[in-house]
Order: C-alpha cells, then structure tokens, then sequence
C-alpha cells in the first residue's frame, strides 16, 4: 500500500472537497439542483422571450443504449409546446423513436465582457418528451407558423404549395414540455436590446 504524509493527506482532502460539493450539487439533476449562481436565473417568462425570439436551438437526445446526439434545428413555441421538423430519414428521427426524451437549448446572446474574463449570455432550456405529429392539418399548421416566423414577407398561397410538395418528406415532432429554465449573466445586455412595450 503506498503511504502518504500527513501534508499530502491534508492537500488531497482540499482538492476533493470542490469536487464532492459538486457532485452532491449534481445529485438528482433531473429535479433541477439548485444553481450556484442564483442572481442568474430567469424566470418562465423571460426564458420563453427568448425561445421565442431566437430562430434556432440545439435538440439533445439519446438513442435507446444512451448514446448522446445533438443537432441545431428550428423549433416554435406554440400553443405550450414545442415543435420542430426534419426529414423523414437519418438519426433525428429513429434516436427520437427509441427513446423520446429531450432536451433545447437556445441561446440568444452572448458576447464578450471585455476585461471581464467572462461571457454576457441569456439562455433557454426545455426538457420534454418527443412524439411525432401525424395529423396532417396539425402538421401543415406547425409548418405554415414555422416559415411564417423565419419569413413573414413569404404569402400564404407560396408556403403552402411549398409544404404540400414536401410533406412527405418532412416529418414534424411536438415536445410536451417537462421543465423550462433560463440563465443570464447581466441579463440587461441581452433584454435591453429589445423595445419595451408602451
């Protein structure tokens, strides 16, 4: 058995202690430990103004042996949920079939606190369960609001031949929302970008 003194046993407790506080914080993160920085956190509102107010976010999933996935897509918030589309063929689709639990992330500004070594940011994250919409009409509505809010100048009569055209190539998901969460540092920087309402 390898000895160590005692001045080694004392700066090895130091280093673990951070680590230990850590991990008991990390305990049970599907219930939403608690922050360490709890000046950061926005409220439900805040965080869905800038879910809906940022075009793309980042969809994580796992397939059905926990092997992680991500990729941005461009998700709407409508009606307390959330929707996003892709194509009927590739790894989105078949991951979400196995295993329906998600998570978004979104993040909608950020930029460098110069002299600050630190990063002004707001974010948003949803986690939820997928399922895959095959009414058609609820389909079309989600992906007629969905060109709307990227292209409002596009006419109706355009976007919908368009989508009529590739409907079935196109597969969309709802996300029944578990949990939505918000963080920001000098949340100011990003919200004061916006025009208050009168």
């Amino acid at each position: 058995m390898t000895k160590i003194n005692r001045r080694s046993a004392l700066m090895l407790g130091a280093a673990l202690i951070p680590a230990m506080s850590f991990a008991d914080e990390m305990t049970g993160s599907t219930d939403g430990p608690m922050s360490r920085k709890p000046e950061r956190q926005l409220t439900k509102d805040e965080a869905l103004f800038i879910i809906n107010h940022t075009e793309h976010a980042v969809l994580s999933m796992a397939d059905k042996a926990d092997y992680p996935y991500g990729i941005p897509v461009t998700p709407i918030y409508l009606d307390g949920k959330i929707y996003f589309h892709g194509s009927n063929k590739g790894r989105k689709g078949k991951d979400l079939e196995q295993n329906p639990n998600v998570s978004l992330c979104w993040i909608g500004g950020h930029e460098v606190a110069k002299g600050e070594f630190a990063i002004n940011y707001a974010s948003a994250i949803v986690t939820g369960k997928a399922h895959l919409v095959t009414d058609p009409e609820k389909k079309t509505h989600v992906l007629m609001s969905i060109v709307h809010r990227m292209d409002p100048s596009v006419p109706d009569k355009d976007a919908q031949n368009y989508i009529k055209a590739g409907m079935g190539r196109v597969s969309v998901w709802e996300v029944d929302i578990d949990k939505i969460s918000g963080k920001a540092r000098n949340k100011q920087v990003y919200f004061g970008k916006f025009p208050k309402k009168a």
